[in-house]
């Protein structure tokens, strides 16, 4: 890893794509409050999960330093990121180019954040959105 490079990339997004299902569990039996699949199951079925608010994450840094809950934020911020990445490869799988634009829509939007605290990303904020560009172009 002297380089910093990716050496095998599928091995990298299998493991990022079973850190996620991990987490989605983790989350789903913390929020239901469940410690076994059988109550996830029968809990699910009449409950509305909170992750699916693009929002959340924003609305959670809104809060005051000391009432916000930074693992909780991180893990919420993982899920979301690593459900889009699932949905894009998926798309890509199935050359759906519908999904495959609103997948990029979401990173295009996550790559303009200019807080300096998240380090310079100037290249992929210009390539993000000149790719959207061309593709709403095309």
């Amino acid at each position: 890893m002297k380089a910093k490079k990716v050496k095998d990339f599928h091995k990298s997004s299998s493991f990022l794509l079973h850190l996620t299902d991990a987490h989605i569990l983790a989350a789903m039996a913390t929020e239901l409050k469940v410690d076994n699949w059988k109550g996830i199951r029968e809990k699910m079925v009449s409950v509305n999960w909170r992750i699916s608010d693009p929002g959340l994450v924003f609305k959670l840094r809104q809060e005051k330093e000391e009432e916000r809950d930074l693992v909780y934020e991180n893990a919420m911020l993982l899920l979301q990121q690593g459900l889009v990445y699932r949905r894009f490869c998926q798309a890509i799988r199935t050359e759906d180019a519908g999904w495959l634009r609103h997948c990029l829509k979401f990173v295009t939007i996550w790559l303009q954040n200019d807080d300096p605290k998240c380090g310079k990303l100037s290249n992929y904020r210009a390539e993000s959105v000149h790719l959207m560009s061309c593709l709403l172009h095309e």
